[in-house]
């Protein structure tokens, strides 16, 4: 089948499991629109039968559109977050297309059958699915820088945290890790702006707190500034029994940005558990690569250290301090760059 052929049928919002089933009976278009139902029947189930007859008269989405929802995407569906795109995918209407007949760039996203039988047998809201799509996009950005490189991405390691939804004000009451944009209307405009001038002037900043003081709220508050001033934000999802985690990190940071903060939460320094905020901007991606088997824990350890000795003009403290004795050894990694 003829690459604009099989376009023209995506644009209908046929998936591409049937249009590679269309293109081994070599039926064109104009073939499908004239046969019959029961001519169909003989040679696809009731279902495709159905899909073809009821989408093949649909106004055609434009084939330059449909190129930039399969570049964006990878041709990988928006909800699995693997980047297989060898998966069978269709183009989803956000807005029903029966409803709407919007066939624009900012209606459309990328699925797997799977995930679009999910998307109305559970109803998932308009925003909902616009916030999968800009976290996708975001997230086949640096997958795209990767595989310029030669190196293979680790999907689900590196979640885009997406700050242009709606706050939630019932998350204020419920147990459980604040939204990214929840989180920026919770931390006072000076408090913030406190952290990033302190990390513009220095390298390294220390935020002290105690279980529940708020010092995660914090640090994803912080990002959204960042956003602010062109940054994409990442949450490195940090799993203790992997050595790797750092690593990861590292290897995010010098193959796809010049600028990185990075956010290290939860982490034991010396006898306090603390948001390590250490504002990498002068390094440039070469010097990580080099040393990429040391870690920014240790090197803020010692940035510790020596800063202590000097006075605390390098930390802000949210609540109570808490030793390591008192703490669970949990670990988080955010990882915010540009």
């Amino acid at each position: 089948m003829h690459g604009k052929t099989r376009n023209a049928l995506l644009g209908y919002g046929l998936d591409s499991e049937l249009i590679d089933k269309i293109a081994s009976f070599g039926h064109t278009i104009e073939l499908l629109r004239a046969f019959s139902k029961r001519e169909l029947r003989k040679l696809y189930s009731e279902e495709e039968t159905d899909k073809i007859k009821s989408r093949i008269h649909r106004l055609p989405i434009p084939d330059d559109i449909i190129q930039t929802v399969l570049s964006k995407s990878g041709a990988a569906c928006c909800y699995c977050n693997d980047g297989n795109s060898s998966r069978p995918y269709q183009i989803h209407h956000v807005a029903p297309y029966s409803e709407t007949q919007d066939n624009t760039e900012e209606n459309l996203l990328l699925v797997c059958p799977t995930h679009h039988s999910a998307i109305h047998a559970n109803n998932i809201i308009h925003s909902e699915q616009k916030i999968a799509r800009r976290c996708w996009y975001a997230t086949m950005v640096i997958a795209s820088d990767y595989a310029a490189k030669g190196i293979s991405f680790p999907f689900g390691a590196f979640q885009p945290l997406d700050y242009k939804s709606s706050p939630k004000p019932a998350e204020l009451v419920e147990f459980g890790p604040l939204s990214p944009s929840t989180s920026l209307i919770c931390y006072p405009d000076e408090l913030a702006k406190l952290a990033m001038l302190r990390l513009k002037e220095s390298s390294f900043l220390l935020v002290l707190g105690g279980s529940g003081s708020g010092k995660s709220t914090y640090a994803t508050a912080l990002g959204g500034l960042l956003t602010k001033e062109d940054f994409r934000i990442f949450r490195h999802r940090f799993d203790k029994h992997s050595s790797d985690a750092l690593k990861q990190v590292s290897l995010f940071i010098s193959t796809c940005v010049r600028n990185a903060v990075v956010i290290t939460a939860y982490c034991r320094l010396d006898s306090h558990r603390g948001l390590v905020l250490a504002n990498e901007m002068n390094i440039q991606p070469e010097k990580i690569k080099d040393s990429i088997d040391r870690t920014f824990i240790e090197e803020a350890r010692q940035k510790y250290r020596d800063l202590d000795a000097t006075g605390k003009d390098y930390e802000i403290k949210l609540g109570d301090e808490q030793t390591a004795q008192e703490v669970a050894n949990k670990s988080e990694k955010e990882t915010l760059t540009e």
